[in-house]
């Protein structure tokens, strides 16, 4: 990859580490969205039916989910040779890519997803999932179309939803070469 590419895609150094953005898609935009605004209505409704002691709690109760939920949003993806860091609001989650195998683009791979434990929609979609595709899997996504599913020893998979995920999978190889 000569200089020009690593600029456009925001290498700081071509050996060390590269950022990709994660894009909200539709869905996740929507799942927030109403999800706030639910949170946010369902005080003033409750506000004239809740004991006077209440209302308080009633105010703070979606502030709190909303503003706890926001903290696990993905904000994007820093690759290393050694480890994949997930960006949140306030810190990253580590990814290491020893024993990764396999790293492939597909757009089909979270469909039919059934959560069983995590996060679907408030911001991100992370946490533990399970399709027949790919069995038992952890998902950083923010969106179902720049899928990128990450195979590991052990039956581990992961997925990332990464801008430009043909670029992501490029560099996952190229840094699996030096091993």
């Amino acid at each position: 990859m000569d200089n020009e590419q690593q600029k456009q895609i925001g290498w700081k150094n071509a050996e060390e580490k590269v950022y990709f953005k994660a894009q909200w898609g539709l869905a996740l935009k929507l799942i927030t969205a109403f999800t706030t605004v639910l949170l946010f209505a369902l005080p003033s409704v409750l506000l004239f039916t809740a004991p006077r002691d209440f209302i308080p709690w009633i105010f703070l109760m979606p502030l709190t989910v909303v503003a706890v939920s926001s903290l696990f949003m993905i904000r994007g993806y820093v690759l290393t040779p050694d480890i994949l860091y997930v960006r949140r609001l306030l810190w990253k989650t580590k990814v290491p890519l020893a024993g990764l195998y396999s790293a492939v683009v597909d757009t089909d791979a979270v469909k039919k997803s059934i959560r069983t434990c995590g996060n679907g929609g408030m911001f991100s979609f992370t946490g533990w999932f399970w399709n027949k595709q790919l069995g038992a899997f952890r998902a950083f996504a923010t969106n179902s179309k720049d899928v990128v599913v990450m195979r590991f020893g052990g039956g581990k998979v992961v997925v990332v939803t990464p801008e430009r995920p043909g670029e992501f999978v490029d560099f996952l190889k190229t840094t699996n070469e030096h091993e």
